[in-house]
This record gives structure tokens, sequence and C-alpha cells, in this order.
């Protein structure tokens, strides 16, 4: 494997460099250590290549230590229309501004279907109930509980027994 991803970083894929950026989050080096500096580098890289996912990498190592710089690359991944990342983005502003977290979690759903994050559908669903819209909300929460959100599934059973 390593071989491989080596000669892929050697070609310049910012697949390559993104994939080493989790062996080494991950600990999956020769080391057997995580390293998040060294993630960090290699997401890094990606992310100069124009790879998104290397941006919501990169805003996940940062949530643990500084919040607007994980937005920052969030935000980036979101203005690619990645919809992991505008879902994220929801969440962000779901804490003060519940309009602008509907915004995002309305344009993580209509991002094209084999990239759809359907956590976009469950925190939608939450809006329309809390908007009053029951029926809404239910329709959405069984698309999320239908492609595998547990907390769909879960919210579901309550809002239906009611």
């Amino acid at each position: 494997m390593w071989k491989y991803l080596n000669k892929s970083i050697e070609l310049g894929s910012a697949a390559g460099y993104n994939t080493m950026g989790l062996c080494y989050l991950k600990g999956i080096n020769k080391e057997n250590k995580i390293d998040k500096e060294k993630a960090e580098y290699y997401f890094k890289i990606a992310g100069e290549l124009g790879y998104v996912f290397a941006f919501n990498n990169l805003g996940k190592i940062y949530e643990e230590k500084d919040e607007t710089e994980a937005m920052k690359y969030y935000n980036i991944s979101a203005d690619m229309n990645n919809s992991w990342a505008l879902n994220k983005v929801g969440e962000y502003y779901r804490k003060n501004n519940l309009e602008e977290a509907y915004f995002y979690y309305n344009k993580s759903i209509e991002c094209p279907i084999n990239e759809r994050n359907y956590y976009g559908y469950y925190n939608l669903a939450k809006y329309y109930y809390l908007k009053d819209n029951k029926n809404k909300a239910i329709e959405y929460l069984k698309i999320a509980s239908s492609n595998n959100i547990k907390e769909a599934r879960i919210l579901l059973k309550e809002i239906t027994k009611e």
C-alpha cells in the first residue's frame, strides 16, 4: 500500500495526499502513531490542489483547537458545494441563526444524490418540527432514516407516537 500511496503522491495526486493525511490522523503508518501535525501537512497540500475532502479533514482537526479556523475550512468546502460541509456549516449556524442554518441544510440536500449527506434531511426535519410543520418533519425524517441516519429513526418514533 505504501509503495502505491507514495507513488500517487509523487505523481501529484490530491487524493493521495489526503489519504496519507488520513493515515497519519488514524495512526495507520510505519510508526503506528497518530501524528496530527503530519496529517495537517498532507491535508493542506491536498487542499492547495483543490481536493474538497481535505478541507473537511482540516476542519475536523481544528475543531479541537480553534472553532473559527475549523469553520474557515468547512466554509471553503461548503463553497465547493460539498454536502457534508454544507450540513456542518448549518450545524454551526443553528446555535445562533436558525434561518441561516436552514439555508445551509437545504443546500446540503440539493447536492447530487451520490454525494448527498443525509444528515441534512435530519437537521431540516428538526427545523420543520420547530416551525410546527410536523408533516414535513416526518417526510424528511423518513428520508434520513431510510439512509441509515440512526438519530432520524429515533426522532421519527418519538414524533409519530405523540
